[in-house]
């Protein structure tokens, strides 16, 4: 009822649907957005379009957009990128008649409105906000500017539509403000009553607005993290459980990835959290050119932290997407650990070195100008390559020489004795040692690497 009773007439009125359109049911009969698929053309008598069978491929779907004559679309982020994907006979410009284009169900950016600008220069974009629970009570954002210039890469969330309230709270349930990061909250009549037997679930998640009191007065705690931007609306910071722990730092993965997303050779990027014995990040990219891995990896540390760069990338015709056009993440292959090494080591020292690396990181082999993070090494690794070296060579090594000397030729050549091996400082290692400084002089403190609380609490 919240469908047709509050949420039609408001976007109707809002953004003037009404007989004359045509929308495209692109949403799966399990996935709530079909209620806008359906329900709302029904409500304002537009028509429906039901693309063929195979119609959801790159290519495919533009054609037929435009020959229904599609005017409205409703589309996840996954999904508008199958549509903006280019595609032999689809040319820019293709599709006039799409007015209007809802996104709903993930973190969209300015690159996927960018793309599918230019297939379809007249629609306006809208950004939904909203899940399940709160059935047809959402937040908006319509993007006016153009996304091809400056700006946030990530679309906001916007601000609650009518008798809705999008709310960024602290933990201490406060108004959390302008920049300050909290938990979006959405205050509104229009809320599911509850999850089906879970009073516990339904304790934690509808909450009772503490601003009133009063019972009837109701908010839904999202679990989505998010802050206000100067001018009111919400801006996304990803979800409380994709922040993650890498070499005892937070990580929000939404970050990676919009970072990512901006190399010019990559399409869609998503990053998973690290793998059991592997302490870092792995990314898996959709490309439109020729990349190396390298190169990736220099694109990122030039605006990430050391401990933020993947320690593999994966490369997939496209990803995997649920019924629902969301990134299926159980589909994603398992990075396959690379066997083959660069250069062989070169002296008795070197070989040692080597062995050693091999022995922590679990390979067969390694190149000597390979760095220990970019294999996957982490806190833990650089504390074990500590003692099995001081072992072995009968030395004392700190974990600071290692951060400092980050590939095996680097490493073997300062531990010569006379020194005259040693190489001079790779620039393209400066900003690797420099991110990992802190957290090799702590683990050199402590004689152990950095614990797993991290190092803001």
């Amino acid at each position: 009822m919240a469908h047709t009773s509050h949420f039609v007439p408001w976007l109707a009125a809002r953004f003037g649907l009404g007989p004359g359109d045509r929308y495209s049911m692109l949403s799966g009969l399990a996935h709530d957005p079909l209620h806008r698929d359906v329900f709302t053309p029904l409500c304002t008598g537009a028509a429906v379009c039901c693309p063929p069978p195979g119609t959801i491929a790159a290519g495919a779907l533009p054609t037929w957009l435009d020959a229904a004559g599609v005017t409205v679309a409703h589309l996840t982020p996954a999904l508008g990128q199958v549509v903006s994907e280019p595609a032999e006979g689809v040319p820019a410009g293709c599709l006039p008649g799409l007015r209007l284009a809802f996104f709903v169900g993930d973190v969209l950016t300015r690159r996927d409105v960018a793309r599918l600008r230019e297939l379809a220069p007249a629609v306006t974009v809208v950004n939904y906000y909203g899940s399940t629970e709160t059935q047809r009570a959402v937040g908006h954002h319509v993007v006016r500017d153009d996304p091809r210039t400056g700006g946030r890469e990530v679309i906001p969330l916007g601000r609650g539509g009518e008798g809705v309230q999008l709310l960024v709270l602290t933990a201490a349930a406060d108004l959390a403000g302008v920049g300050e990061r909290g938990e979006v909250h959405v205050r509104s009549p229009h809320l599911a009553r509850s999850y089906v037997d879970d009073e516990a679930l339904t304790a934690e998640r509808f909450l009772v607005s503490p601003f009133t009191g009063m019972p009837e007065d109701r908010m839904y705690r999202t679990g989505d993290l998010g802050r206000y931007l100067p001018d009111g609306d919400v801006e996304p910071l990803g979800r409380a459980d994709r922040q993650v722990k890498v070499l005892g730092h937070r990580v929000e993965l939404g970050e990676i990835e919009a970072v990512l997303g901006r190399h010019p050779a990559v399409r869609e990027a998503v990053v998973t959290p690290p793998r059991a014995g592997d302490g870092r990040v792995v990314a898996y990219v959709v490309v439109s050119a020729p990349v190396e891995d390298a190169d990736l990896r220099r694109f990122l540390r030039e605006r990430l932290p050391e401990h933020m760069v993947p320690a593999a990338f994966v490369r997939l015709p496209a990803l995997p997407l649920t019924p629902n056009g969301k990134v299926d993440v159980r589909a994603l292959p398992p990075p396959a650990r690379p066997d083959a090494a660069g250069a062989a080591p070169a002296s008795e020292l070197e070989r040692q070195v080597a062995d050693v690396w091999c022995e922590v990181l679990g390979r067969p082999g390694v190149g000597v100008d390979d760095t220990f993070f970019d294999l996957g090494g982490s806190s833990l690794g650089l504390v074990r390559v500590q003692a099995r070296l001081e072992r072995r060579l009968g030395r004392r090594i700190s974990v600071l020489d290692l951060v400092r000397h980050p590939t095996v030729r680097a490493l073997a050549g300062f531990l010569a004795p006379d020194g005259a091996n040693a190489m001079p400082v790779d620039r393209g290692l400066r900003r690797a040692r420099s991110r990992a400084d802190a957290l090799g002089r702590r683990a050199a403190v402590r004689g152990r690497p950095a614990p797993g609380g991290g190092t803001t609490g």
